[in-house]
């Protein structure tokens, strides 16, 4: 199922390897999500912070 939605979320957002890896890092971890900073974040996924804000602005969100 979470490769459906990574599917669907490239179709629709022409995801990078790192966001294919952020976005199914988030659907294995709902729960944690809200309470990581983008540095923490990054950390768990080896990315970057930049990265990370990169990834959500992609999807429409702020920060």
């Amino acid at each position: 199922m979470s490769e459906q939605i990574i599917d669907k979320l490239n179709e629709n957002y022409h995801l990078s390897e790192n966001d294919r890896v952020i976005a199914l890092y988030i659907l294995e971890h709902l729960e944690e999500i809200p309470h990581l900073s983008s540095c923490e974040f990054a950390k768990r996924t080896y990315t970057s912070a930049t990265i990370i804000i990169r990834f959500i602005k992609k999807l429409g969100y702020k920060n």
